[in-house]
């Protein structure tokens, strides 16, 4: 069993650099999917799984049975919603683990590289172009490529994002395993959750409302990882008139470059340009450039881009002219 001292750094930050080998050396791991913390027990009360249709059929000339059928959309499970799902930690733990034994809400299961199985063969429903982890195991894989490889990446953030940890700082700490994996074939940069390759397009993610920023320091704010809440990270997004001047983070402990971090600056050189900003509906429009070589609205990210002046109803509500 792997366990952290949680009230001492020292075995803490020594037990975090050896996770990648416990999970990858580890013959079998036991997970309680079900288990909403770690204080909570292995086994946990099933619920029902919908109604069941009873079935006579005849064994012998005077011997009936009874077999039990149900709606498949019954037993359909969505393993995205299993309380090991929800939380940080364990999901360097699913990915990295090779063979694992689950005890999900609704029955046991086995999974490998080569599938999954459950408990007595029974149906295993799950919508394979969906699957959380089926998709997940695929693209931790070694990409052929530096841009699939970052790609690979921004999809584990996206769905490591929406989980939570009990502290607040273990947000790097928690995916620091799959960080140093992706570090071997990227051969990039770190910085606290983004890589120097792709910096610049990982600045365009957008969160959904309701995300919150912690007002405790974590990591600089251009990281994912400073918001709490679901990230989505882009891809296909062209960036022009915009470089990369210089980026650094200052590590909490040298030995583990892909943890905690206490301070960082990102610096970038771009254009600067003229926009209407309406407060209250939290819209930008970016007036269109005096060169009409320059397509605006190739060069931005916006929903419109007005010729002249604040589009239609901004004289209704208080607005801003800015520079952005």
């Amino acid at each position: 069993m792997h366990r952290i001292l949680q009230d001492s750094d020292d075995d803490k930050y020594r037990e975090i650099s050896m996770m990648q080998r416990i999970y990858e050396g580890a013959y079998i791991s036991i997970v309680a999917a079900s288990s909403s913390s770690a204080a909570q027990r292995l086994l946990q009360p099933r619920k029902g799984t919908g109604k069941l249709y009873p079935i006579p059929f005849r064994l012998s000339p005077d011997n009936f049975g009874t077999i039990f059928v149900q709606n498949v959309k019954d037993v359909f499970h969505d393993e995205s919603n299993e309380p090991i799902s929800k939380r940080a930690w364990t999901l360097q733990e699913q990915l990295k683990s090779r063979r694992q034994i689950i005890y999900s809400s609704h029955t046991l299961q086995w999974r490998c590289n080569s599938g999954m199985r459950n408990l007595g063969d029974s149906l295993c429903t799950f919508d394979r172009s969906n699957s959380l982890l089926r998709r997940l195991h695929e693209i931790s894989q070694a990409a052929p490529n530096i841009q699939s490889g970052i790609q690979r990446w921004n999809s584990i953030a996206d769905v490591y994002s929406g989980r939570t940890a009990s502290l607040p700082c273990d947000k790097l700490n928690a995916i620091s395993s799959m960080a140093d994996s992706f570090s071997k074939s990227l051969s990039s940069q770190y910085y606290a959750g983004l890589w120097h390759h792709d910096l610049l397009q990982s600045l365009l993610r957008s969160t959904s409302r309701g995300n919150s920023r912690l007002k405790v320091y974590r990591v600089p704010s251009w990281s994912w990882t400073s918001i709490d809440g679901p990230v989505f990270h882009p891809s296909g997004y062209p960036l022009f008139r915009c470089e990369l001047v210089d980026c650094n983070v200052q590590l909490k402990s040298a030995k583990l470059p892909f943890c905690e971090v206490t301070s960082g600056s990102l610096k970038i050189k771009a254009v600067m340009r003229k926009a209407w900003f309406w407060p209250a509906k939290h819209n930008l429009s970016l007036v269109a450039e005096d060169n009409e070589d320059v397509d605006a609205g190739k060069t931005v990210h916006s929903p419109f881009v007005t010729k002249t002046g604040p589009p239609v109803g901004f004289h209704d509500e208080p607005f801003a002219k800015r520079k952005a």
